[in-house]
């Protein structure tokens, strides 16, 4: 086990892969805020075939933080599924003298082909390793976070503890096994690094604000809600464990400087404290929008419907819907549980935990709505549910 003592109070320097996704976003958003003047941010931005690496990334935060804080983080322009991260020989040499490298990136897509997943979830952190071992040959390196899934378990329905990955094989899609092929490897070199392995569960937005980034898993469903569908494949029992991203981000922060922490793998998740059944889920938000109950269906109608999708006439937005829902279909079957103890003991000083989910639950509907969500406003800037309380 790395044993060199990390002193919290000298300047950091930050290297974040991931920077314009979701959780990604919000951790920059954490260290911007939270970070000394002496500290360093620095980001990997593939760039988009429109724009640029740093283009991307400023659209991406500029509604997060302020110009002045902005112009203080450094771009670089990379691809983590390249040999150094895509970088030049400078940029790399740059990259490499980061005390605190956080890995975000990852392909999030279910329905990815295995060979696309694994270019980015396995391959990328093949090209991480091989900075973090850069930096620590030269003394930088203070800590190494690596962002995977709780869902690495696949489809067991048991407690999963950390760090388990054994699932007898059986994955529920190409992004799962990746994340899961990607652990082993790193599971290997706890004793080499100083590395914590962070696992979150089904992230969802902030738990103050609402904000969200991520259209997958609970969000699909509730925009397809909102659009008008009224009939999902699912079994109303299935047990969620939603997490707020402000939560993943604020856990993470306070862990990354814990000793305790190196060479773990620690749950992100609620835990049975926080999780709730599916049917639940769906009742208080049909309450909360004032809205009926969709019609809940045997998911296993799905399943014999789907050699049918090619010979059936479908319009192209039913196609759509049904690929989508067949996607996400797992998590809306069953789901494991996780265990969480470690996690709580880590926090325990922090006053940071899991917030129940029906004390933000408004603050996430309310943005759904404010964004239009399935429900086009017909005045400029005015969300659906403000039209919806002018018309009470």
């Amino acid at each position: 086990m790395q044993t060199m003592e990390r002193n919290t109070k000298k300047a950091r320097r930050w290297f974040v892969t991931g920077a314009t996704g979701f959780i990604g976003r919000e951790f920059v958003n954490n260290l911007a805020q939270r970070s000394g003047r002496r500290d360093r941010i620095t980001v990997l931005v593939r760039p988009g075939s429109r724009a640029s690496a740093l283009q991307r990334f400023r659209s991406s935060i500029q509604d997060l933080l302020p110009a002045e804080k902005i112009c203080r983080i450094r771009v670089l322009k990379g691809d983590i599924r390249k040999k150094h991260l895509g970088l030049n020989a400078r940029a790399w040499q740059e990259a490499c003298r980061a005390t605190h490298l956080v890995h975000l990136a990852a392909l999030t897509r279910f329905n990815a082909s295995l060979e696309e997943a694994r270019h980015f979830n396995l391959d990328g952190v093949k090209h991480v390793i091989e900075m973090a071992r850069e930096s620590q040959s030269k003394g930088h390196l203070r800590h190494w976070s690596h962002v995977s899934t709780a869902y690495v378990s696949g489809s067991r329905t048991d407690i999963v503890s950390p760090p388990e990955l054994d699932n007898g094989g059986r994955y529920r899609n190409s992004y799962e096994q990746s994340k899961n092929e990607a652990e082993q490897i790193l599971q290997q070199l706890t004793e080499e690094f100083p590395l914590t392995i962070f696992r979150p569960s089904i992230v969802v937005g902030h738990s103050r604000t609402g904000r969200a980034g991520n259209l997958n898993t609970v969000y699909w469903s509730i925009r397809s809600y909102l659009s008008g569908q009224t009939k999902f494949y699912a079994n109303p029992d299935t047990p969620l464990d939603l997490v707020p991203v402000d939560f993943v981000v604020d856990a993470m922060y306070h862990i990354i400087d814990q000793r305790m922490a190196l060479g773990k793998t620690v749950m992100l998740a609620g835990g049975n404290r926080t999780v709730v059944p599916l049917f639940e889920f769906t009742d208080r938000i049909c309450r909360y929008l004032d809205s009926p109950l969709p019609e809940i269906v045997d998911p296993k109608k799905l399943v014999r419907m789907r050699g049918l999708f090619a010979l059936a006439k479908l319009s192209k937005q039913h196609r759509m819907f049904l690929e989508q829902a067949e996607s996400y279909l797992p998590y809306f079957c069953q789901n494991p549980e996780f265990d969480v103890s470690e996690t709580e003991q880590l926090l325990s000083s922090s006053g940071i935990r899991v917030p129940e989910l029906y004390s933000y639950l408004g603050n996430l509907l309310d943005y759904c709505l404010d964004q239009s969500w399935g429900k086009r406003s017909p005045l400029p800037g005015v969300g659906y549910r403000s039209l919806l309380m002018a018309n009470a």
